[in-house]
């Protein structure tokens, strides 16, 4: 269950960082997604991380995300994938607190991940109950 809830995160991801990176227009325009924060140490640490993400080095990313936090202590995003790294629902739950002041598309982004894990928490209660 945790490996497919963990694949299923990770397909949103995907999807969701494409749909962010088209909004290029030009063939030959480099297609680029930004993350809002001011702190260009945090949003370093948070480009390795992702790059650790996508190579499934969940330990390694975590360890990335903290360090991007602790540059930031408001980078949502960052919040957002130390929760999916690491498991984490706490992480998560703090990234759509934070997110309330971000752009829309990224905002969206967030609260979706929050929605799932509520969702699949509430699945496995009523699978428990008899």
């Amino acid at each position: 269950m945790r490996r497919l809830r963990r694949e299923i995160a990770l397909c949103c991801c995907a999807i969701a960082l494409c749909s962010l990176a088209l909004q290029s227009t030009a063939a030959d325009e480099r297609l680029e997604v930004t993350f809002t924060t001011r702190v260009e140490k945090a949003r370093t640490l948070f480009q390795q991380g992702l790059t650790k993400y996508d190579q499934v080095r969940a330990k390694e990313a975590t360890a990335l995300f903290q360090q991007a936090i602790e540059a930031a202590p408001l980078f949502a995003i960052a919040y957002l994938f130390r929760g999916l790294a690491g498991d984490s629902v706490p992480d998560i739950r703090k990234a759509a607190e934070l997110a309330g002041n971000l752009p829309e598309a990224e905002r969206l982004f967030i609260v979706s991940f929050k929605a799932q894990f509520r969702v699949s928490a509430w699945d496995c209660r009523s699978q428990v109950q008899v």
